[in-house]
């Protein structure tokens, strides 16, 4: 910025009083843009705690034990779906129902399970159309992909996370236990993990 006549009666010149006060605003800016950013991340981190609940299963037999018989019920409330005059809503309940029993009944306020049925039922949807038009529809075709795909989803290593054990030693929840230890507990040094495993 060019002198001003005003400079000369002034301790400092205009323009350093202006960058002065553009800094004083640029620091009120970015506080807010601070706290804004903050409040941000905290709503994102509750937005996929309610899209993906997780449930603590004690181990694995657990898990399949309870897959297995929330699958066996799912069956027979899927076989009661009549495939003639449509579909849905009654599958949409159907895989509400399995998906509530694989979250152990503890996320009934979460819409998690709605929200997924509502998907699978979209893909079975477009995917069923085809093989009804050629005749070969059956309910065991259907029970087979929404098992495959629930399957996936409740499986410890994949990206839901929906799926925890809990470690018998350390406590944490983690996603995969050997003997009902996490590995940091059961391999915590190089020497257990030779003496366990003999080569």
């Amino acid at each position: 910025m060019e002198p001003q006549i005003i400079d000369y009666y002034n301790e400092m010149p205009y323009g350093v009083n202006v960058i002065e006060k553009m800094n004083e605003e640029l620091a009120q800016l970015q506080e807010k843009f601070d706290i804004l950013q903050k409040k941000n991340i905290e709503l994102k981190d509750k937005l996929e705690k309610q899209n993906y609940p997780i449930v603590i299963y004690k181990d694995e037999e657990e898990l399949n034990r309870i897959k297995m018989t929330a699958y066996d019920e799912f069956y027979f409330e899927l076989r009661e779906v009549n495939l003639e005059y449509g579909i849905f809503p009654h599958l949409n309940f159907a895989i509400e129902n399995l998906l509530h029993k694989l979250l152990k009944g503890e996320e009934r306020i979460s819409n998690f399970p709605y929200g997924e049925a509502g998907e699978i039922g979209i893909f079975i949807d477009h995917t069923i159309k085809p093989l009804s038009n050629n005749g070969i529809l059956s309910y065991n075709i259907i029970y087979d992909i929404i098992k495959n795909y629930i399957d996936k989803m409740f499986e410890p290593e994949e990206c839901y996370g929906i799926v925890k054990f809990r470690c018998c030693s350390c406590n944490e929840l983690v996603n995969y236990l050997d003997n009902g230890w996490c590995y940091g507990c059961r391999f915590s040094d190089n020497d257990s993990y030779e003496e366990d495993y003999d080569y």
